[in-house]
């Protein structure tokens, strides 16, 4: 059985088409399109509606080129979650394209990245498991077993949030001390524990990603998906010396992304060091992984 999920966050829409079949999950097609939808305030862009529908259709169109006969299952998470016109928007969007919009709650959201993140078959075996997935409005923080989420936090400290909130003026600076003074209260607040000794950190997001690739263009030594507190705060400094335009161009960071990726790489090594974890491992496998997966949700789904 061939699904495609597709997942509306703050800065982008991504989609997986998957075969799922006897259970398993065997990626067919993954896509990404700029689109960020969180405004100010909280709000969303006046356009967000339109920006979403051409998503699904663009994710919809090629995933039927390529499969066929498909399920299609369309959620939202941070940004619409937390907006006063969410009903509205996700309405005109579902006229639009003859999808509804499921919109995660906060559990939701990081109980189906955290069972995304441990089908990944290059994670070690371990005793207990810390994981985050880092967005443009909110960073999920979840522990547990290989294929059990114990406890999950949700936090309004989002790439893009972050960065509207710290950002230093157009040239896209970002006042690294006073937010990571910041991101300390909020964990300290919600009693965030530390990961258990023997356990293993793992993270997925964007914004993960982007650091992957930058270790491998600055030379940095160790396994390919294994990254540092140390190495993200590095890297952070480093970009936040480059203008924009600049860090997209030096270290392949994504245009719509290079504004946004010091606040991120800040929320990075803060979590780290707050768990007190002093590296964790990446995963490209992530929320629409363990969507594709919960059959529980794709009951008429359409």
């Amino acid at each position: 059985m061939n699904r495609l999920s597709v997942d509306i966050g703050s800065n982008t829409a991504k989609c997986l088409l998957a075969d799922t079949k006897g259970g398993r999950c065997v990626r067919i097609w993954e896509d990404t399109v700029d689109c960020r939808i969180l405004g100010g305030g909280g709000s969303l862009v006046p356009n967000a509606a339109e920006l979403v529908s051409g998503a699904i259709r663009r994710f919809v169109s090629h995933a039927e080129n390529l499969a066929g006969e498909m399920e299609a299952l369309v959620t939202a998470t941070s940004a619409m979650r937390d907006a006063p016109e969410a009903a509205e928007v996700a309405e005109r969007v579902r006229r639009n394209t003859g999808y509804a919009v499921r919109i995660l709650s906060e559990y939701e959201e990081a109980k189906y990245s955290y069972l995304g993140a441990m089908g990944d078959e290059l994670i070690p075996a371990a005793d207990c498991y810390a994981f985050f997935d880092l967005g443009g409005g909110s960073l999920e923080v979840a522990f547990g077993g290989r294929f059990e989420m114990s406890s999950a936090f949700s936090f309004p400290v989002g790439a893009v949030a972050m960065t509207r909130r710290f950002s230093c003026g157009d040239g896209g600076g970002c006042a690294m001390e006073s937010l990571a003074d910041f991101l300390r209260g909020v964990f300290d607040s919600s009693k965030l524990p530390r990961i258990r000794a023997g356990g293993i950190l793992v993270g997925t997001g964007g914004a993960v990603a982007a650091a992957r690739l930058m270790k491998a263009k600055c030379g940095f030594a160790g396994a390919e998906n294994e990254l540092s507190a140390g190495m993200i705060g590095e890297m952070a400094r480093i970009l936040n010396a480059l203008p924009v335009r600049e860090r997209a161009s030096t270290y392949s960071i994504p245009q719509s992304r290079a504004d946004i990726i010091v606040a991120a790489f800040v929320v990075l090594e803060t979590l780290m060091r707050s768990l007190g974890a002093e590296i964790f491992l990446q995963t490209f496998r992530n929320l629409r992984y363990g969507l594709v997966c919960a059959d529980c949700l794709w009951k008429g789904s359409d």
